[in-house]
């Protein structure tokens, strides 16, 4: 039996769950993001993790006090801003 992909619907249009998203929303760091979408994807393999979305996003010190800002309520900036494993609005991320 093979595992088909399901979509979701979201803001941002149909998305399949099971997605790696990877973007650079800054431009001081040159980042291959093919590059790290394959390791993601080479990761998720090993781990039996493939059915599970991963976004990620690179961002500059402005960015993340806005992420901060808006989903922790805090106006400074941080290394990491992570999000557990459950629903959120990526769309806002991305």
């Amino acid at each position: 039996m093979s595992h088909r992909p399901e979509f979701f619907q979201t803001a941002g249009g149909l998305v399949r769950s099971g997605a790696i998203r990877v973007f650079n929303g800054q431009r001081k760091i040159k980042v291959d993001c093919r590059f790290i979408r394959k390791q993601i994807q080479c990761l998720r393999t090993t781990t039996q993790t493939c059915s599970f979305d991963v976004g990620l996003k690179f961002t500059g010190h402005t960015g993340m006090k806005k992420l901060n800002r808006y989903y922790r309520g805090i106006g400074e900036t941080t290394d990491v801003l992570a999000f557990p494993n459950y629903p959120v609005c990526c769309e806002e991320l991305m």
